[in-house]
């Protein structure tokens, strides 16, 4: 797997270069969290997310599909008694319905074929009434690919998706959330932010 290979040394290329961004993202996410929350992260990654919102939770379990990258976020946050961190695959997610307060999945939408998939999960094991935070990375309307998305796909990381603001925004629609707020943090690469307000679906 391309993101066990690339663990070791992704906060120094993909994190640094981007790190304004970055830095903002998790800022707004943590601004998110509540004392009492129960809170699901998927595609932890190395951590980025996962250091700063762990403190601010009762409880946070903190995921992804690279074992190497779940090492990463553990040598962060080795001391923290109020997480967990395990394998899990977002578009097939081993917890019960209604499980958490607050999910967050961070810039992982555009890495996925089926983006409805992962959407889905994660509505289900989100409490009624809870929020789901997804950010994902974006580009300029009429933007081409940039010479980084070029190299990373090069490299092997499966772009799939090469969201504007617009069609971000549209792919909620099509799946049919309509409490949904958005939030552009525009950089070297910028973030688009989806806050849903979770509401139970009768497909789900």
């Amino acid at each position: 797997m391309i993101w066990d290979r690339v663990a070791g040394i992704y906060d120094l290329t993909s994190g640094r270069r981007n790190r304004e961004v970055n830095d903002k993202m998790v800022r707004f996410i943590a601004s998110k969290v509540k004392a009492e929350d129960v809170v699901l992260e998927c595609a932890c990654g190395t951590g980025l997310i996962t250091q700063v919102i762990q403190p601010l939770c009762r409880q946070l379990i903190a995921t992804d599909l690279s074992l190497n990258m779940l090492a990463q976020t553990r040598k962060k946050c080795c001391k923290a008694p109020n997480l967990t961190v395990e394998l899990a695959n977002i578009t097939h997610l081993q917890y019960a319905n209604n499980s958490f307060d607050l999910v967050v999945a961070g810039n992982i939408i555009h890495l996925l074929n089926n983006p409805k998939k992962a959407l889905d999960e994660l509505a289900r094991v989100c409490r009624d009434g809870g929020r789901i935070v997804v950010p994902t990375y974006v580009q300029k309307d009429g933007e081409k690919p940039s010479l980084w998305i070029k190299l990373l796909r090069f490299l092997g990381i499966p772009i799939m998706n090469n969201f504007t603001l617009k069609t971000y925004q549209q792919l909620f629609k099509d799946l049919g959330y309509s409490d949904v707020t958005y939030t552009l943090v525009e950089g070297k690469i910028s973030c688009a932010i989806a806050e849903i307000t979770n509401s139970k679906r009768s497909d789900l």
